[in-house]
């Protein structure tokens, strides 16, 4: 746990994604908990061509959050596995936890104006 950790703070990129993505998820957590009315039902996907897909609980919406903070721990344990055999690919796991997080903010962001 300690030689994680110290990869954490000697790596100004590792810490940089790490903050980074950690941002983008706090952002997410706020963006659905503050703007998601909690109704009965709302309504969770929409298609162009069917109109509304799917509706459920309020609290499904905490399943988005919840997958972002779990491929994010995954891919940083895979990033701390990997840095000091290949960095390189280190530095590509900590990209796709950034990238990751940015598609989940974009979806969080369809649901709030699916919902308003």
């Amino acid at each position: 746990m300690l030689r994680f950790l110290r990869i954490i703070v000697t790596d100004p990129w590792i810490r940089l994604a790490l903050l980074i993505a950690g941002g983008l998820h706090i952002v997410i957590w706020l963006l659905l908990l503050f703007f998601i009315p909690h109704v009965p039902f709302l309504l969770l996907s929409y298609n162009i061509h069917i109109g509304i897909n799917d509706t459920g609980a309020w609290w499904y919406v905490l399943f988005l959050p919840l997958l972002g903070l779990s491929l994010g721990i995954v891919n940083t344990l895979i990033a701390a596995y990997f840095f000091l055999k290949e960095r390189l690919v280190s530095y590509y796991c900590m990209g796709a936890v950034v990238l990751v997080q940015c598609i989940l903010l974009l979806a969080a962001f369809a649901l709030v104006m699916l919902n308003r």
